[in-house]
């Protein structure tokens, strides 16, 4: 086996946050479809309204829109959110939530486990709020 091949075969593959989260809310019993596209000729992904990955609702319950990542991204995909005029019109109409899901590996000593745990975030109005007040702080400075 070449250098190349070599690398090739111990590429750890990416993690899929998008399937871990539609399996995870499948099993609470939410229906969930996948809202992301995926442009091959240009490789890039879009979100529907730059921001929602998964579109999930509950017989008889609320609609959530979800933004799925590592924990890693957790602030700039918060940031991507806040930034959304669309995303505070969609909170505004009573049921129906965004959710900020993101994971990460369970540590134990300092160390990576194999087991991922994933924490929700709900984004509210009074983060929009927040984010305002902290865009309009820094412009007067």
């Amino acid at each position: 086996m070449n250098e190349w091949s070599l690398a090739a075969a111990t590429k750890a593959k990416p993690v899929n946050f998008n399937a871990m989260t539609e399996k995870l809310m499948r099993k609470s019993g939410w229906e969930v479809e996948l809202t992301q596209s995926y442009n091959a000729t240009l490789q890039l992904s879009k979100d529907l309204w730059g921001f929602a990955d998964l579109l999930a609702f509950m017989p008889d319950g609320p609609s959530v829109l979800v933004q799925a990542c590592g924990s890693s991204d957790r602030t700039k995909r918060l940031r991507k959110i806040l930034n959304s005029a669309v995303a505070r019109k969609w909170i505004r109409v009573p049921h129906r939530f965004i959710w900020l899901v993101h994971w990460s590996k369970r540590t134990k000593k300092g160390k990576r486990v194999g087991e991922w745990i994933s924490r929700i975030q709900i984004i509210e109005e009074v983060d929009f709020l927040e984010h305002l007040q902290q865009l309009r702080g820094e412009r007067c400075r």
